[in-house]
């Protein structure tokens, strides 16, 4: 059965069996790890990063402590992320940035790996292809060089049939390898910024920054609903989400 697929590869392909072949195969192991990788990534459990992002208690010792063992039981890449940053909670803020970027960018190379050589293959194949095009036209007029007496359908057919099927198989081979390539790179890059906001959010409430995202909701609430008296601005104003001052409110951290 293997004789018979690969002597019908053979005389549809030509010469061009075995690289288009190994580009296949290349392109099918990649494509299928890369989504192995995606499923492996969507199933981990976030629960405990969401619980930590969401309440934001006052950062003590013992409350970080109890949140670095919870994000212990998460393996996604935002709770591993977490964990880093508030293990390294006592090294000054330059540093703890340093550390996480450069965490971030070893996540973001592994889950970019395989994409560039997919990319290269997407190029490649069509090449190759029309390749297989010239070389199947070559043989068509050599064919019909040595022809004496009228040109028939046979004669063409051989020839034609390369060009042909070597063109579509090029063209097979790179519409999965470009459009897998897209979609995996967006996705490294997409997992990776959206790790990046949240660490930066766990930075600045290390740095005793109150949660952004609660305070603006805090803040359309409050506008929402029309105040009574006085003494009801002054408690909103006392509460300790407005407790540190604005020019430390507006410090922008880049992870």
């Amino acid at each position: 059965m293997n004789d018979s697929l690969y002597q019908s590869l053979n005389q549809a392909l030509g010469s061009l069996t075995w690289p288009l072949g190994i580009c296949a195969f290349i392109t099918f192991m990649i494509i299928l790890e890369r989504l192995a990788l995606l499923i492996y990534e969507l199933s981990k459990n976030n629960k405990a990063l969401t619980q930590l992002t969401f309440s934001f208690e006052v950062a003590t010792e013992a409350y970080i402590l109890q949140s670095i063992d919870k994000l212990k039981l998460s393996q996604s890449l935002g709770a591993k992320g977490a964990r880093l940053l508030l293990t390294y909670r006592h090294e000054e803020q330059a540093t703890r940035e340093n550390i996480v970027s450069l965490w971030l960018s070893q996540q973001q190379n592994q889950r970019k790996a395989g994409l560039k050589l997919l990319q290269l293959i997407a190029a490649i194949a069509p090449l190759m292809g029309l390749l297989g095009t010239v070389l199947g036209l070559i043989d068509m007029f050599g064919q019909l060089a040595q022809s004496q007496g009228p040109i028939t359908p046979s004669q063409l057919s051989a020839g034609l049939g390369l060009a042909m099927n070597t063109t579509a198989a090029g063209l097979i081979i790179a519409l999965p390898a470009i459009i897998s390539a897209h979609l995996f790179n967006l996705w490294a890059e997409k997992s990776c910024d959206k790790t990046a906001y949240t660490l930066n959010q766990i930075n600045l409430w290390l740095n005793g920054v109150p949660n952004i995202m609660h305070l603006d909701m805090q803040t359309q609430l409050t506008e929402r609903k029309p105040s009574k008296n006085h003494s009801s601005q002054n408690t909103l104003t006392d509460s300790p989400l407005f407790s540190h001052d604005h020019s430390k409110r507006q410090q922008s951290v880049k992870v």
